[in-house]
């Protein structure tokens, strides 16, 4: 700027507007992380830039135009002129990059180039304020724009990566606390991107490139590992290293580079709060201006966003959706949200569940965990059943704030089996009446503890509560009944000399009746200590008479 004071100063959006300007001949600068942000500067530049012909060049773009609209209200009454230039047969979103690789296209030099440039901004007129507020504010006459007739717009079909769960051309938010396996899942997505691979629930895969960004894993010692374990072909996926995207905002320019040359079906950005650079995660206006521009490179590239993000630790609110950390623009931004969380009743397992879908109609979630050897890279496992808990009653039911549908079932089933144990047929029947969900009451069966057993080869599943159902105890009826309903009980194990359990050798006991109907009274219980009556010696006496 000082080597050059008789020059016009260019003042661009971006960085790479810059370089591309300077290449050309021209003195050009902008402000640091892009549109929005020349009020950080706007001090300092009044008064380096006093005095100076100034040119501003929009991007195509409501933002570049409320960005060129900021410089000129901070400039007017310090520059010696200002011009407004928006350079002729720009693209949509497109820049002043543009428009000089345009020219390269078509074989004209760089000086060429810049006195092309020159004469468009000779030809301009100087920006002048068109209303002028009580407070001084200036405002640039409105850009008379066509509306868009309905009509000329083909309706189409969305396009999805994840059938019915994660679209194409949109951004897609994962949220969860730290350690519970949402990079793992991340990469088991591109790892069935980069194969082919079926998606859980058995959607068709889409077979096709991952581009990862990644700000908390070596590409290395991590990231390749659990790929290898997760089965993924490592020529289809594609990262760039933390440093070369400090500043998302400030570098879309170079990640619409990589995704035109490269054309991945999905880009993984974990965690998106690295990226954000200088911008603040929770104003909303500064994260919806971020997602709209990456929602537009997503759009125009067909390729599926999927960001990664934590949990706040407020437990203030009822619905999981403010849970998710930083302004509420990620998740109004996002078509789809989903939460990633440890189920209560198998603290190892991880629910997958939806928060919101725009495009989808997912109503169920699933169940994964991290499975693998002791010491070797483990690997995400789903479950093929659906889990039809909501994020709203899990977060719920962790901070007690009210009853879920699982703990409703689990109450009504507690209920239902008080007085002894009842066959599943007649159960389902009884909680359909009282609208209880099938899937709910599978689920509330589980987290007590019931495990279904048969008490004969042709009767139904029968459920009892934990403490009336011993079926562990037990062979199963195939081969080893006597009369329906009396079952062989295990043998004790002779090397195991004085482990008693108690309660189990109690319903053994009460099963090894005589004739008659009597009980055997001559043994005490619990059983003597004695060696001379081992455990195995006692079974066969209780079996006996049987």
């Amino acid at each position: 700027l000082k080597a050059d004071l008789e020059e016009p100063v260019f003042i661009n959006e971006g960085e790479r507007d810059i370089h591309n300007m300077l290449g050309i001949g021209c003195v050009a600068t902008c402000n640091p992380e892009g549109a929005g942000k020349w009020r950080f500067v706007a001090e300092q530049a009044r008064e380096v830039l006093a005095g100076r012909i100034i040119v501003i060049l929009p991007d195509n773009d409501t933002p570049g135009r409320d960005h060129a609209l900021d410089v000129a209200r901070s400039m007017h009454g310090v520059a010696a002129s200002i011009k407004v230039v928006n350079l002729p047969g720009l693209p949509p979103k497109g820049d002043v990059s543009d428009w000089i690789e345009a020219r390269l296209l078509e074989g004209m030099s760089l000086p060429a180039i810049k006195a092309a440039l020159l004469d468009i901004v000779n030809a301009a007129p100087e920006w002048t304020p068109s209303v002028t507020s009580p407070a001084g504010a200036v405002e640039m006459a409105p850009v008379e724009t066509k509306p868009i007739c309905l009509a000329d717009i083909d309706p189409v079909p969305v396009s999805w990566l994840w059938y019915g769960r994660i679209a194409r051309g949109k951004i897609t938010l994962i949220a969860g606390n730290p350690g519970l396996g949402k990079s793992f899942l991340a990469l088991d997505l591109a790892a069935r991107v980069s194969t082919g691979a079926k998606f859980p629930d058995g959607a068709p895969g889409c077979h096709g490139k991952a581009f990862l960004l990644s700000a908390e894993d070596d590409l290395g010692d991590t990231i390749r590992p659990r790929l290898d374990a997760a089965g993924a072909d490592c020529t289809n996926i594609l990262a760039r290293r933390y440093g070369d995207f400090g500043n998302l905002n400030t570098q879309l320019s170079q990640l619409e580079s990589d995704l035109r040359n490269e054309k991945p079906l999905l880009l993984i950005i974990d965690p998106i709060l690295a990226f954000l650079g200088g911008l603040d995660s929770h104003r909303n206006d500064e994260v919806r201006s971020l997602f709209a521009r990456l929602t537009d490179l997503a759009h125009k590239y067909d390729v599926a966003v999927v960001v990664i993000s934590h949990l706040n630790k407020s437990t203030a609110h009822t619905q999981a959706m403010h849970r998710v950390t930083g302004s509420q623009g990620f998740v109004a931004a996002a078509r789809a949200v989903y939460l990633v969380e440890r189920d209560p009743a198998n603290p190892d397992d991880r629910l997958f569940l939806a928060l919101k879908n725009n495009l989808g109609d997912d109503q169920t979630g699933f169940r994964f965990r991290l499975a693998g050897d002791p010491g070797a890279i483990p690997q995400i496992e789903w479950d093929a059943d659906p889990v039809t808990i909501t994020a709203d009653e899990l977060l719920n039911h962790q901070y007690g704030k009210q009853p879920s549908a699982l703990e409703d079932a689990q109450t009504w089933l507690r209920d239902a089996l008080a007085n002894g144990p009842r066959e599943s047929l007649q159960l389902r029947a009884m909680a359909e009446k009282d609208g209880i969900n099938w899937r709910t009451l599978r689920r509330a069966q589980k987290s007590i503890g019931i495990k279904p057993y048969k008490s004969g080869l042709k009767d139904g599943w029968i459920w009892a509560l934990p403490e009336d159902n011993q079926t562990d105890d037990f062979w199963t009826p195939s081969g080893n009944h006597l009369d329906v309903g009396q079952l062989v009980p295990k043998m004790a194990n002779p090397n195991e000399q004085n482990i008693w359990p108690s309660s189990k050798m109690a319903k053994m006991a009460k099963l090894a009746t005589f004739e008659g109907g009597q009980t055997q009274s001559t043994l005490s219980w619990p059983p003597s200590t004695n060696p001379a009556l081992s455990p195995m010696k006692t079974c066969l006496q209780i079996l006996g008479p049987l």
